[in-house]
């Protein structure tokens, strides 16, 4: 028998999959629950995309379910001037309520800084200070005052705005009905249609549902309900709603934009565990595969997959599974080798390593430049995943770059393999680095997807050391907006109970230093110290303690820069430096002293040290000390 795929597959039907032959296919291809989004399309649209889903289930004798999704009552822009409007950063816009769609105002009449929204609920909600998002939040505007039912509003993230697009105010209670006119009689067509599920929109507390379930039960239908969850006031009555819900759906696009970036992904997840223990099936919906709406593979970020295409110039080539009499390092590689030695750089990284000798030959060419920079073996390759216990041997770091890694893979096998190679860094005590599309939309794009969003707390959750930006910063549009989307995204993942809850800490049995690291972490923790103080010669004393995963900062003090400069790829390390000291205890004077100047201890807070005797030795890491500032 082969094995059974337990998570289903939701499919939204449109213009593109709405055909019977398609509908075929993609039964075929595991479809399991097809999506008649009421929020577009007619009537008959509907009609004959249902029919049509019905008849592909019929002739792969398969049940596939259809789901009826209400618009509920969506927040959109009305008809401008043009098709698109520009918003510029620091403009002063109005928000005026658009007329019902029975009598229509020519665009032309509202005021050329005015932006029609289709509901007059809003206008008479808003309060000076609040946020107003357009278009999924990629536009922010901030109300300055409401008069006469017009709201003024500033632009504080500009953007091209198009028609109905979508408008949300986090946090403001907006009084909207559950069900608007167009919900009620498109319930009454998902009931004549025969859907399976009908999936209530906007969903903010128990009853709606109730108010759901009594339309569908005066027209004579139990069909189940499923809560979506777009609104932070969802997300606080969850308990109640999952009391009553038939299923819950985390509609990760108005939710989005709901919360602060970066808490999407542990909102996520504590739905997801909620509903589990509640026995109630749950949905991850939006942006799973968003690139795909254009490409025809998925982002790392979602999956990895190789398919036709055109074809472009200097193009990578792979050839999985066979290995390949290559060298580990070309001339080109070497003569780099050599500038990067002059540029005095803190780390090598080495592509394409396949096994142990590739990063020893690196070593060697750079001892025979007397350099002993740290060498990050980057895994592209399938061989490499194959000795990765040799690897991690000699390594001083590793790189899970999933690019080239995806491409030698199996579909759906990357993921399973980036979380392995955490795992196994970690227990080897080797700082470990994912990379590539962490947030590749934003090489265009001024905000992540939600998938990248919760693809970079999942490695983050998983116990990848570092995440690394590529195109994002190197070649997009918006390289220092990406850097703060995941400096927000990291701060929020390690704030959720699933950071390091899971996570493997290394041993290394026998050796002295990682005792002392270890009792460091516990010790500090017992006593709730402020920092760990870590005095580090050549770095290590500083990674043992960080690999050690206590929940306070380690402070990596040390006279030497260039050391310093080295710890900035450990996880939770702050450098320090510090004066050299003539014994311990003028080492950790020097430290507690640097450390309040620095603002990262105050007087009265206690720190752990450790610290090797003799002192300015490396390698000799035999001290732990409780301080008191």
């Amino acid at each position: 028998m082969s094995p059974v795929r337990r998570t289903r597959i939701v499919c939204t039907i449109g213009p593109s999959s709405s055909s019977p032959h398609v509908l075929r296919a993609m039964v075929a291809a595991g479809m399991d629950v097809a999506r008649l989004n009421f929020s577009h399309g007619d009537a008959q649209t509907h009609r004959e995309a249902a029919a049509n889903v019905r008849e592909a289930a019929e002739a792969a004798e398969r049940p596939i379910a259809l789901l009826g999704d209400l618009q509920g009552p969506k927040i959109r822009t009305g008809s401008l001037d043009s098709s698109f409007k520009r918003l510029v950063r620091g403009r002063r816009v109005g928000l005026v309520a658009a007329p019902p769609s029975a009598s229509p105002t020519p665009p032309h009449e509202w005021g050329g800084q005015d932006i029609p929204v289709s509901h007059v609920e809003l206008i008479q909600a808003l309060r000076p200070g609040d946020r107003v998002l357009l278009d999924d939040g990629r536009i922010e505007l901030s109300v300055r005052g409401v008069e006469d039912g017009r709201a003024e509003a500033s632009v504080v993230r500009g953007g091209l705005l198009g028609e109905r697009k979508g408008v949300s105010v986090p946090g403001r209670a907006l009084p909207m009905p559950a069900l608007t006119e167009k919900d009620l009689a498109d319930l009454k067509l998902a009931v004549e249609l025969g859907v399976d599920y009908i999936a209530l929109s906007f969903v903010r507390r128990p009853e709606d549902l109730l108010a759901c379930q009594q339309h569908l039960s005066g027209l004579n239908c139990s069909v189940p309900v499923i809560a979506k969850l777009e609104k932070l006031e969802a997300i606080r009555n969850l308990s109640a709603i999952l009391e009553v819900a038939d299923a819950v759906m985390v509609a990760r696009g108005d939710l989005g934009v709901e919360l602060k970036l970066g808490d999407l992904p542990a909102v996520q997840k504590d739905v997801i565990d909620r509903a589990n223990r509640a026995g109630v099936p749950v949905i991850t919906a939006t942006e799973m595969l968003e690139s795909m709406v254009t490409s025809n593979r998925p982002s790392r970020a979602e999956a990895s997959v190789v398919r036709g295409g055109l074809l472009g110039e200097r193009k990578g080539v792979s050839v999985p599974g066979r290995a390949l009499p290559m060298p580990a390092l070309t001339e080109k590689d070497l003569a780099d080798l050599k500038l990067a030695v002059e540029l005095g750089v803190d780390y090598i990284a080495l592509s394409f390593v396949r096994r142990p000798e590739d990063l020893l030959a690196c070593q060697q060419h750079l001892s025979g430049l007397n350099c002993s920079v740290p060498v990050i073996a980057k895994l592209e390759k399938l061989e490499a995943i194959r000795n990765l216990s040799a690897i991690l041997e000699v390594a001083d770091a590793v790189m899970v770059a999933r690019g080239d890694l995806g491409v030698e893979l199996k579909l759906g096998d990357l993921p399973a393999v980036q979380k392995d190679v955490i795992d196994r860094a970690n227990r080897a005590g080797v700082p470990v680095i994912t990379a590539t599309e962490m947030l590749e939309s934003m090489v265009t794009s001024n905000r992540p997807t939600r998938a990248e969003a919760s693809d970079v707390a999942n490695a983050i959750w998983d116990g990848t050391d570092a995440v690394m930006l590529s195109q994002e910063t190197s070649v997009g549009a918006h390289p220092v907006e990406a850097v703060r989307a995941m400096a927000r995204i990291c701060l929020a993942a390690q704030k959720h109970p699933a950071y390091e809850r899971a996570r493997q800490i290394w041993r290394e049995p026998g050796q002295v230093g990682s005792a002392i690291a270890h009792a460091a972490a516990a010790t500090a923790t017992e006593i709730h110290a402020k920092v760990i103080i870590a005095f580090t010669e050549s770095g290590t004393t500083a990674l043992r303690c960080s690999k050690a995963r206590p929940p306070m900062p380690v402070v990596a003090a040390s006279p030497h820069p260039e050391v310093l400069r080295r710890t900035a790829l450990y996880s939770g390390v702050i450098p320090l430096l510090v004066s050299p000291g003539r014994d311990t205890d003028q080492m950790i004077s020097n430290a507690t002293e640097a450390a309040v100047q620095s603002g990262l201890v105050r007087t009265g807070d206690r720190v752990v040290v450790v610290a090797g005797v003799p002192v300015g030795r490396p390698g000799q890491t035999n001290l732990l000390k409780v301080e008191t500032v």
